[in-house]
């Protein structure tokens, strides 16, 4: 296998897609610049483990050069440079990076980014397998790995911890789907979900139809995310049952007698006991201009009742159909059983429609307020642009607010559609899709409007997309509010806090987004936590206990670290002595700065592999035998394309292998005989039993005998 590098030709693009603020994966030839192009991830897997204010996500990624290497055979290129820009959520920090060399797991040093930089230009002298991963800026990522050769796959791993978004009940965190979108196929991608008591059901919420199976011997369930919804959908978002209690979590990592870093998440609306006594009709108009699923808009619409509202609250369901369905006669309460049981039997009957009755919706959600005393809001739902033209727009306006009479119900609107999109031009102003529809009737009834469209910029047809959830969740906490003047202070029992990260801005913290707070602590818990601000025009002074406290790991020192950092590097001038703090914190607390780089290499006389590092995607891959068992069961090579060889040591005996497929399916049975010898080699071309060949994607292997069995996965590209 050919090594080549051009020091010269790798310092040229080091830094070429720095600027950009969206993720990309690219090949290139050092020696023929030139020579660039969009490449594959195979396999992605993402695993994801509950840390308090922080998930940790484990992202596997296996690459390849794709099939656009093709273009390019002509200039006999045969080994490529990987690159890989990509975003992660703000907030989010990279305390660790693998390599893997064979199958050999090399795990990253952390240096500064000057030295990590030379290393890694002159590796030609050395033919190592380098990677190189850097921080660009807050949200910017870079990770460069060499060489790629043309029919070859490489694997790495990037880990990091992302923030919480907390609520009502559950903690949630995005999946890196733009990560996935930056491949020239959609890979194939699971996600490895690590649960505790006290953190449980595991969901995705854009996909309730993927469920999470028990992986057998593992601590971990998996879920599998269709290649169809990483191309149609604009995000996916992981959420876990949270163990907050009273709208209050916190977690203390003792560093020492009575010291150490503490964690608090607090939810504001129920730590304070506010009640809003809210009452909504919710509607629901539906077409097919939307990557969105209606099983996703009801799924969304079911968590923001059980995360925002109080069994106080009251709730009705509208549906666009050719006579409006109206769920209920009167208002329902926002207890978690009536919310599981009426959605439940939504999933079951689906009564949105894939056409358009918007007026007559509105107008019947209207009709219903104001036969309740006129006490009530809306949330609409929408995905069309029927209401594009400007005259129609203001006539349906204007007859929904005669409907109303003098007294306005605020109408709050979600607009999902990003597909079919049209757009009109007015007042120098390019509207996409209801959009002039949407925000003059928000406007004019005390709403709120929020849309999936981002950045639609004057004289450009342009806008980015984000999630249906993040939108929502976006609507929600515009309309319940915010503490403003909002101030935060916290205690120990017998001490005091100290050198605090939080993450209210310009003294205000809305009332159903999560207040966290990382800081370090001398005394004992609980701790003591008092706020103040005025809401709703009201001066507001809580004292609240934290009440019980977990025990939390070395993770939050880290977290502490990255807030630390964060905070370092936002100065608008930093000096040497503060780059030389920030790079002492990175290194010795390995969490990646702007002046360190994560720095793999080839595993040598001073490089050592991973003796200890775990690699989830295939536990057990090259054997699966417990100490003193009387059967093996190994396979190679895993992942495998064309064919994989399986060896099996049983004792005398019948025996039987069975391949299952992730449904849960037995696609292929091997009966073994073990009287002729206790080994066995098996090749399995990948076709079922039927002689079908089957899709890339995960297998478990079952060896069964009379008294154990023995289980491993495998993945088929």
């Amino acid at each position: 296998m050919k090594r080549y590098l051009t020091l010269i030709m790798l310092l040229a693009g080091i830094y070429t897609y720095t600027a950009n603020a969206y993720t990309t994966l690219r090949m290139q030839d050092p020696q023929k610049t030139w020579v660039s192009f969009q490449s594959k991830f195979d396999t992605v897997v993402l695993s994801i483990k509950p840390k308090g204010a922080y998930f940790e996500c484990g992202l596997y990624l296996t690459f390849s050069t794709g099939p656009n290497i093709s273009n390019y055979s002509y200039y006999n290129s045969d080994t490529f440079e990987m690159q890989h820009f990509f975003d992660l959520p703000e907030g989010s920090f990279v305390h660790d990076s693998w390599l893997w060399v064979g199958n050999q797991i090399v795990q990253a040093s952390i240096i500064d980014r000057g030295r990590a930089q030379m290393i890694y230009e002159g590796i030609v002298n050395r033919r190592r397998d380098p990677s190189i991963l850097y921080k660009n800026s807050a949200t910017q990522y870079e990770l460069r790995v060499f060489p790629v050769d043309k029919n070859e796959k490489r694997k790495v791993k990037v880990t990091y911890m992302v923030p919480a978004q907390w609520n009502n009940g559950r903690a949630s965190c995005p999946l890196p789907l733009n990560i996935l979108k930056a491949s020239v196929q959609a890979p194939y991608f699971e996600v490895l979900s690590y649960t505790e008591p006290d953190w449980s059901a595991p969901v995705l919420t854009e996909l309730p139809g993927v469920t999470f199976q028990q992986v057998s011997g593992q601590q971990f369930t998996r879920g599998v995310v269709p290649s169809s919804s990483i191309t149609n959908l604009s995000g996916i978002n992981y959420s876990l049952k949270s163990p907050m209690q009273n709208g209050m979590y916190t977690a203390l990592y003792e560093t020492g007698p009575n010291q150490g870093y503490y964690q608090m998440v607090m939810m504001p609306l129920q730590a304070m006991g506010i009640n809003l006594k809210r009452r909504t009709a919710f509607l629901f108009d539906y077409e097919n201009n939307s990557t969105t699923t209606t099983a996703a808009v009801l799924a969304k619409t079911r968590q923001m009742l059980l995360d925002n509202y109080q069994p106080t609250d009251s709730f009705n369901l509208f549906f666009s159909r050719l006579s409006i369905y109206q769920y209920s006669n009167t208002w329902l309460p926002c207890d978690t059983a009536t919310i599981n049981t009426v959605f439940n039997a939504l999933n079951q009957q689906n009564p949105m429609s894939i056409y358009s009755n918007l007026p007559s919706l509105i107008n019947t959600g209207i009709a219903f307020i104001n036969n309740n005393n006129k006490q009530g809001d809306i949330v609409l739902f929408s995905n069309n642009d029927n209401f594009s033209n400007i005259t129609t727009a203001n006539q349906l306006i204007a007859d929904l607010l005669a409907a109303m009479g003098p007294t306005r119900i605020p109408v709050h609107i979600v607009d999902y559609q990003d597909l079919n999109v049209s757009s009109v031009w007015t007042n120098n102003t390019y509207y996409f899709g209801n959009d002039y529809f949407n925000n003059n009737l928000a406007a004019m009834t005390g709403g709120v409007c929020e849309s999936v469209r981002l950045n639609a910029y004057n004289y450009y047809y342009s806008y980015d997309t984000r999630t249906l959830g993040e939108t929502a969740d976006d609507l929600m906490q515009q309309i319940q509010g915010s503490i403003n003047g909002f101030d935060g202070y916290v205690t120990a029992t017998n001490g005091f806090c100290y050198g605090s990260y939080d993450n209210a801005t310009s003294g205000s913290m809305p009332v159903n987004k999560p207040y966290i707070r990382i800081g370090r602590y001398t005394g004992t818990a609980p701790l003591q936590f008092y706020i103040t601000g005025t809401f709703q025009g009201t001066a507001i002074s809580h004292q609240l206990s934290t009440g019980s406290t977990a025990d939390a790991d070395s993770f939050t020192k880290k977290m502490w670290v990255a807030r630390f950092i964060e905070s370092m590097e936002s100065a608008v001038n930093i000096n040497s002595q503060q780059k030389g703090e920030i790079m002492d914190s990175s290194i010795t607390n390995r969490v990646l700065s702007r002046y360190t780089a994560f720095l793999a290499l080839e595993p040598s006389d001073t490089v050592k592999a991973c003796g200890d590092c775990e690699d989830e995607t295939n536990p057990g891959a090259t054997d699966v035998e417990d100490a003193g068992s009387d059967i093996m069961l190994k396979a190679f090579p895993n992942p495998f394309s064309a064919a994989i060889s399986i060896q099996v040591h049983v004792q005398q005996g019948d025996a039987t292998l069975k391949i299952y497929n992730t449904l849960g399916q037995c696609v292929k049975t091997f009966v073994l005989d073990a009287s002729t010898g206790n080994d066995i080699t098996l090749n399995w071309d990948g076709h079922s039993d039927s002689g079908d060949e089957l899709a890339a994607g995960v297998y478990i292997l079952v060896l069964e005998t009379k008294t154990v069995n023995k289980t491993m996965r495998i993945i088929k590209n």
